[in-house]
Parts: structure tokens; sequence; C-alpha cells
């Protein structure tokens, strides 16, 4: 006698098998947080406070443009699987581009975000510090942004685009190495 797998549970091992990838990563880009907190607070109040803030105003404007990048994906996935290569690499190409010009104001924006800050009236120990935090994640952001672009790219195009990963690979032990 056979048992037959009822359709919520053939639905539930479908959904599972997306999900917990993804709630994996969630977990550790907290777990990332949390050990990033762990280890500014032994370093008194108002590094934690910058590295607080800093994170939470580097995340919030990468995040924004990295959502304006996330389209190239669709995109190019949908040229490719309407069979145009050629238009498939030309969205990846663009969206690669794209990224880095969104990069550049990104990099001058963080970098004198503490003379913004004071502009804003925060104390200026603070914002010191947040631009200290800042000058040390900074170099994060073209691998971030980039990385939309870089998803879209076809395997046999990714060896071709080794400098996007080869930028993430250099700047994520960087930033790792900097202690904050």
């Amino acid at each position: 006698m056979t048992i037959s797998r009822s359709p919520v549970t053939a639905e539930l091992r479908a959904t599972l098998a997306i999900a917990a990838p993804l709630a994996a990563a969630n977990l550790a880009q907290m777990a990332i947080g949390f050990t990033n907190t762990l280890m500014v607070g032994r370093l008194g109040g108002v590094p934690l406070a910058a590295a607080g803030l800093g994170g939470s105003l580097y995340f919030t404007i990468g995040i924004t443009l990295q959502g304006i990048i996330a389209a190239v994906a669709p995109l190019a996935a949908q040229a490719f699987g309407a069979g145009d290569r050629t238009g498939a690499a030309r969205i990846a190409g663009q969206g690669l581009a794209l990224a880095g010009l969104f990069a550049l104001p990104f990099v001058a924006l963080i970098i004198s975000l503490d003379r913004l800050l004071l502009w804003f009236g925060y104390d200026a120990a603070l914002s010191a510090e947040i631009a200290r935090y800042q000058h040390a994640i900074v170099w994060a952001c073209p691998p971030c942004s980039a990385s939309p672009g870089c998803a879209a790219i076809s395997p046999r195009r990714r060896a071709r685009a080794r400098s996007c990963w080869w930028w993430w690979a250099v700047s994520s032990p960087t930033h790792a190495s900097t202690g904050r």
C-alpha cells in the first residue's frame, strides 16, 4: 500500500526549501550585528552609539541603492529565459555599471556623513566616532551594490566578471579586520 502525500505537505516542503536558506541568512546577519555589539560595547557608550547609528545609516542608504540594482536580476533572467543571451548580458553589464555609479556618491556621502551630522546638531564626539566607523565600513559598499548585478550574469560570463567578486573578497576581510 502506497501512502500518498497530501498537497499541503508537498507545498510545505517546497516552501521550507526556499525559506530555510533565507532564514539562515537572516539569522547570520543578526549574529553579525550581535557580535558587533559585543565587540564595540566593551569600548563604552559613545563607540556603541556610533556603531549603532553609523551601521543603521549605512544600511539604510545602502539597501536603498541595492534595491534599485535588484531589478537587474529579474530583467536579465527574463531576457535569458526568452533566449536573448545578448540582451541578458547587456542588462547585467548595465546593472554593474549602474552599481558602480551608485557606489561613488554613496562612498562620498558616507565619508562626509560626520559633517552632515554636526550640521544637524549631533555631539562632536559622537560624530567623530561615527566617522571612524563609517570610514572603516564604507569599503564594503562597491561589492554590496554590485552583488545583484553579479548574480544576473550567466555562468559563462561570470568568468569575465571576476573583478566584482574579487573586490568583494578583498573588501570583506578588510572590513572584518578593522575590528569595528
